[in-house]
């Protein structure tokens, strides 16, 4: 049967009365006392007229309204329309509808109620579109009043306080503390409809404009996402320590490393080294050359240490592989470096016909690992040439 049929007998009401679709948010049906309200010309211009979007806010009180209505409970709304942009306050009673697909609709019928005083309306209005849980609390924890957002955050049927809270005695122990000095705040976690949130919670004595009792104004304030953002802070300085103390610890990780052959170990991000130890020759650097250049590419490495303290033999032909590593490595776009040169090998280098002074090298790992963090500075640069 059509809205037409169903409600033939509020067709000529001298209430505004009208069907809403609380999910698409449409008005399916309207009488002509709520066209007027509505400003609209037509029924038909009326019903394809959107109504979007919908504040948070909104959202929550048909939330609300739909959970009232389900439990049996009456649903009234002190609430400011907005037809064609005029800002209406009415008194906006819920009834619930079906419809023949079985679709629960609103049927709502609006009393205007004047403007009233407009500091007074504008309050009420930013206490409904706060974005932050507020709610009026009896010592006892009974809630008394909570805007959208508490209702959006803890669910139209959280009516008792403490069980906002994962800690009902704590929340209680905060409101006796509000009775007796007037103010309380913590940082507490909260059990919200999007699982377990931290919330910095303020609670302020009142007096009910109703019953003229001591209550309790709380406020919530979500800081989930700036404790996660200390949490990985406080994280990243730590492994920032952890790494100083590595590099601290390198030279005394020389004898363990002196049985491999050719560890590649990560300095810091985008820093690599490669400690030599034993016998480099053409066909070992070769080995080395294979296995570490494509982790090179991988890892996005800046910079690559070459320790040569722990390298026994060095002929013409190890200097001459050891150029061929770093040519390789350059045409990556890492930049080599070069440390633990002694004497025997400098000699080596200089008899091979080698200048070293061509690639950037220092006494020491620790030295090359400061000379390759500059460079690296250097080249991060936005003016960087």
């Amino acid at each position: 049967m059509s809205l037409d049929k169903r409600l033939a007998d509020l067709l000529h009401s001298s209430i505004p009365t009208w069907v809403l679709d609380p999910d698409q948010v449409r008005i399916l049906w309207a009488n002509p006392r709520a066209l007027a309200l509505w400003n609209a010309a037509s029924p038909e211009e009326l019903y394809q007229r959107s109504l979007s979007p919908v504040p948070p806010s909104v959202q929550a009180r048909l939330a609300a309204a739909r959970s009232d209505l389900l439990a049996g409970r009456a649903r009234v709304d002190d609430i400011v329309l907005y037809p064609k942009g005029v800002p209406t306050p009415v008194w906006l009673y819920h009834g619930l509808l079906y419809l023949d697909d079985g679709r629960l609709v609103f049927l709502q019928q609006a009393i205007e109620r004047g403007q009233g005083d407009p500091i007074h309306l504008r309050m009420t209005e930013a206490f409904l579109h706060a974005v932050h849980a507020i709610a009026c609390v009896r010592f006892d924890g009974q809630i008394l009043i909570a805007n959208p957002a508490a209702i959006t955050t803890f669910g139209p049927d959280a009516d008792h306080w403490p069980a906002w809270l994962c800690d009902p005695a704590l929340a209680l122990s905060l409101l006796q503390k509000t009775e007796r000095n007037g103010r309380a705040d913590a940082e507490v976690r909260v059990q919200s409809q999007q699982g377990e949130r931290t919330h910095a919670v303020d609670l302020c004595r009142i007096r009910d404009a109703v019953s003229g009792d001591l209550v309790a104004l709380v406020q919530h304030s979500d800081q989930t996402a700036r404790q996660k953002a200390e949490a990985r802070a406080e994280s990243q300085s730590l492994l920032a320590k952890q790494l100083e103390s590595a590099l601290a610890q390198i030279a005394e990780q020389h004898r363990e490393i002196m049985a491999l052959s050719a560890p590649l170990l990560e300095v810091e991000r985008g820093m690599l080294a490669l400690p030599l130890i034993g016998q480099l020759d053409s066909h070992r650097a070769d080995g080395i050359a294979s296995r570490v250049l494509p982790i090179l590419v991988a890892q996005r490495t800046r910079a690559l240490l070459f320790d040569l303290t722990g390298v026994t033999g060095f002929d013409a032909s190890g200097a001459q592989a050891l150029l061929r590593i770093v040519a390789a490595v350059h045409l990556l776009g890492v930049q080599a470096f070069l440390c633990g040169i002694g004497s025997t090998l400098a000699r080596t280098l200089v008899n091979a016909n080698i200048d070293a002074a061509q690639i950037p090298h220092a006494a020491t790992l620790a030295d090359a690992v400061k000379l390759a963090r500059r460079d690296i500075a250097k080249r991060t640069r936005p003016n960087a040439s």
